[in-house]
């Protein structure tokens, strides 16, 4: 069958990741949401065992071959050598065959602990309008409580045209305001500059810009 890894794949040197194209992109996907990198160490993170729990010992979603090989039938297929309607099938089959699965080893899943260490790990502070924690979300920071009490306390990642790290967050929660933050837009003038503290207004509940004297 088309692209099923075997021994094969170890004397072609098909031991790869992705294409060259792609590679870094895996790598940075898995960097920023499954490990954590320090100091040349690789530390699992909770997300990533959810991962690895949940795939099992799904062969063609885990295994080191399965990239290669597939990638090496899509080199006969460009050669003329290979049958597009049979990868086409195949990707199919085996597509079925993973969420059939998948769907089947849900039931036995059971990754509460996981899942408090997810958002102990999320958490960077406590909200401004109602004390429950603040979790960071894809595009921003915001209450835990959103669903429970509709509390709409909310901070960008992206503050005037300046991306805001999770450590002034952080710092924000704490002492009240994050570090002097260079490279801020202005609203009226976009090509020009400025650098400014963050802070909260307590009276107005929004972000503010704190300037340096």
């Amino acid at each position: 069958a088309p692209y099923c890894a075997d021994k094969e794949d170890f004397k072609n040197s098909e031991l790869q990741l992705g294409t060259e194209a792609t590679r870094s992109g895996i790598v940075s996907i898995i960097t920023k949401r499954y490990v954590n990198v320090s100091k040349n160490l690789v530390y699992m993170l909770p997300e990533g065992r959810v991962l690895i729990e949940a795939l099992g010992e799904n062969n063609y979603l885990t295994s080191v071959l399965t990239s290669g090989r597939m990638e090496r039938y899509l080199k006969q297929i460009q050669k003329g050598e290979g049958s597009v309607s049979s990868f086409v099938k195949r990707t199919e089959d085996i597509t079925k065959e993973i969420v059939e699965k998948l769907i089947k080893d849900a039931a036995s899943w059971n990754f509460v602990e996981y899942a408090k260490d997810i958002q102990k790990a999320e958490e960077v502070g406590l909200c401004k309008k109602c004390g429950a924690p603040v979790l960071e979300r894809e595009t921003f920071y915001s209450c835990s409580n959103f669903k429970k009490t509709n509390c709409d306390f909310r901070i960008s990642k992206v503050v005037a045209g300046k991306p805001i790290s999770k450590e002034n967050i952080k710092k924000l929660f704490t002492t009240g305001q994050t570090s002097l933050i260079k490279g801020f837009k202005s609203q009226k003038k976009p090509d020009k500059m400025f650098e400014a503290f963050l802070g909260w207004d307590e009276d107005k509940n929004k972000l503010i810009f704190k300037f340096p004297q």
